[in-house]
Parts: structure tokens; C-alpha cells; sequence
């Protein structure tokens, strides 16, 4: 099936991507403007199901009727980052090119960045957010960071929170192990 004309000069609709992973159906859309001082880095969403019949060739255009959930949504923002509350426009904002439906958004935790670079916010599940957090634990044990025992006690914490015990316990030996005293660990799991 060959693609409608567009006409010179209109932009081209973002490219979403189909994902089979473990069982799983994802649809990822990848970094580009959504409006002016807001850049995409990241969005997948989860299809429940499959079409039938499936037919991988189709690409995603098969999971527009199923229903779907945000699993990740990563913004850099010039400004200061979004609040919690813009996830639905910024949902709109960055799917309405494609005609992608709206995802269920439920059970996601938001958090922010600021840095040298800029600003930016995420919205992802929490477990998803926890194996984040232990992989930049891990990075900063690879680079030697002085806050390395803090990093692995507030992953451990985030990770047990998310249901993912045995690596939540096993990144807050790693903080002791690095320094971290008792007393500080218990202030980081407060926290």
C-alpha cells in the first residue's frame, strides 16, 4: 500500500515504532519537537493484545483499536520542567500527529531533572523507574561518585517500594558496603 501524498513542504508525521518483545506488544515514538520549548527524548506504550490475524508487516496501524498504556513518557524542556498535571497535554501534543489514541495513564509516577543542560520531566511505571534508578547506581559506581552510597540506598528503596525485593535489598547492602553508614542509611530509606 503506498503512502498518500503530502504536500511540499508539510511536515512529516512522527514515526511510531513496533516493539515485540517477551510476549509483549510496545509502540514507541521517538525524540522530536512537541511544541516550542518541549522536546520528546521518549514515549512507549504497551498494547494489550494482539490483532487478529497478526500480521507484523502491517506495523502498528493493526493496535490502534486495542487498548493501550503509557509505560514511559520522557520530556526536555527549556524552561522549567512540566508538572505532574501536564502529562495529558503533553500526551495530545506529542500523539496527535500520528492519530494514535490516547493511553491509559494510571499507576505512573512523575519526576524531574534539572541540570546544566536543561530541564525535563518523566512519567513511568514505578518498577520501570526503580530498574532506572539501580542502572544509574550502577553507572555511578563505575565512575566512582562520591554520592554512590546514597544513590544505591534511595534505588533500593524505590525498588522495594516497586515490588522488586531482591534488588532493592541487595542495592542497600551495596550502599553500606560503599560507606554508607546505619544511621545514614535509615535517614535515605526515610526519605
Amino acid at each position: 500500500m503506498s503512502e498518500a501524498p503530502r504536500e511540499p513542504g508539510s511536515p512529516t508525521p512522527p514515526r511510531l515504532e513496533l516493539r515485540l518483545e517477551r510476549g509483549g506488544v510496545a509502540v514507541g515514538l521517538g525524540a522530536g519537537p512537541i511544541r516550542v520549548g518541549l522536546v520528546l527524548l521518549d514515549l512507549e506504550l504497551e498494547v494489550e493484545g494482539l490483532p487478529s490475524p497478526f500480521d507484523p508487516g502491517a506495523g502498528t496501524s493493526p493496535f490502534r483499536s486495542l487498548p493501550c498504556a503509557l509505560r514511559r513518557l520522557v520530556v526536555a524542556s527549556d524552561g522549567a520542567s512540566p508538572g505532574a498535571d501536564a502529562l495529558h497535554e503533553l500526551l495530545i501534543a506529542a500523539l496527535a500527529p500520528s492519530g494514535w489514541p490516547l493511553p491509559g495513564t494510571s499507576g505512573l509516577v512523575h519526576s524531574t531533572w534539572s541540570d546544566g543542560r536543561g530541564s525535563g520531566a518523566s512519567w513511568a511505571r514505578p518498577a520501570d523507574q526503580a530498574r532506572a534508578m539501580l542502572a544509574s547506581a550502577s553507572e555511578a559506581a563505575a565512575r566512582g561518585e562520591p554520592d554512590l552510597g546514597l544513590r544505591l540506598a534511595m534505588a533500593g528503596h524505590a525498588a522495594i517500594a516497586a515490588g522488586l525485593t531482591p534488588e532493592g535489598v541487595s542495592a542497600l547492602r551495596a550502599a553500606l558496603g560503599a560507606g554508607l553508614g546505619k544511621d545514614d542509611a535509615r535517614e535515605a530509606w526515610r526519605a
